[in-house]
């Protein structure tokens, strides 16, 4: 028994995902992104796009900072949010309002690839229930529903957008959470039940969509840390303003995982359009949506290992009991 224990142990130290290291991912080589306010893992690209200043465009980067697509998609103001809409299509917060004099804000829905491209993107005006406000952050649910949290001084605002999302008129947010603290950016983990909000110097944790705090850590210092996301559970990438700045891989505590996680809230199973649904329906989220999804790679990994760890077991086992029938 004791060969096959060490046998097993070998198969499953084997079958184990290595953990990612901490550090630098990668440097961004493109000399047009000088203010990288947002970051968005989808697939194999990280997305990224400028903060004020530039035209209506954003970037997809491969694992090695460079640009292998661009969307060009039409007029904005102060673009400081990104969030997954598919796994080809972005939502683009034109959301930014420094001086909180804005009637409105714009989500856009923008296609995205290996590919260079211009495009009319289709566009959605946000009215808030109360004042202007500044906000860095836009979340999108499992369900399809946009969030948008605010940036302010003592206590932020969280906002959801209606369920389904008129093009032609006025879409009214319904304050929903405050936060203390000043967000410059968030993503929702891949089963959607935390957000993982940053600022300058640190990141918080929150359960999803009610915003109790979870845990809070440091972040590795950058000139100006805006974006975040975040690729797999407890693997956040940070970026900063600046020009070819480098984009960091930080490990998320295990303590706020262990923790009991508050379950989402009900909500209509419906996307903020009828195409959003169709799409988040048929081609997937790179917020997962599916049953599919549900089981990332290393948990598939970790499945395989143990079945063939298993299959090794099995077969050990029947050695020994021929050797023994002898």
């Amino acid at each position: 028994m004791r060969r096959i224990s060490i046998a097993l142990a070998l198969v499953l130290l084997a079958a184990a995902p290595a953990a990612a290291e901490d550090g630098e991912l990668f440097t961004v080589q493109d000399p047009q992104i000088t203010e990288s306010s947002a970051l968005l893992a989808l697939g194999d690209l990280v997305i990224t796009t400028n903060d004020s200043g530039d035209t209506g465009r954003i970037f997809a980067l491969n694992d090695q900072g460079a640009t292998v697509g661009t969307t060009s998609f039409g007029e904005v103001q102060d673009v400081e949010a990104l969030a997954p809409a598919s796994d080809t299509e972005v939502w683009v917060g034109d959301i930014g309002d420094n001086d909180a004099k804005r009637k409105k804000i714009v989500v856009f829905r923008v296609p995205i690839g290996a590919s260079q491209q211009q495009v009319d993107a289709p566009s959605f005006d946000l009215v808030y229930p109360d004042k202007a406000h500044d906000a860095e952050t836009l979340l999108r649910a499992k369900d399809g529903r946009l969030y948008v949290v605010t940036k302010e001084s003592k206590r932020s605002l969280v906002f959801a957008a209606p369920a389904t999302l008129d093009p032609n008129g006025a879409n009214r947010l319904e304050k929903v959470a405050e936060i203390a603290m000043m967000p410059t950016d968030g993503a929702l983990t891949p089963d959607g039940k935390l957000a993982v909000l940053r600022d300058y110097t640190s990141a918080q944790v929150f359960s999803f969509p009610d915003f109790v705090p979870r845990g809070k850590l440091t972040l590795p210092g950058q000139p100006q840390g805006e974006g975040l996301a975040l690729p797999a559970r407890r693997t956040a990438l940070l970026s900063t303003e600046g020009v070819k700045q480098p984009v960091l891989q930080v490990s998320l505590p295990r303590r706020i995982f262990k923790a009991r996680e508050a379950s989402a809230s009900p909500s209509p199973s419906t996307s903020p359009t009828a195409e959003a649904s169709a799409s988040a329906s048929s081609d997937g989220v790179a917020t997962p949506a599916s049953a599919a999804a549900a089981m990332t790679p290393a948990k598939w990994q970790l499945f395989a290992g143990l079945m063939v760890a298993l299959a090794s077991l099995l077969t050990l086992v029947g050695l020994l009991a021929r050797r023994r029938a002898r």
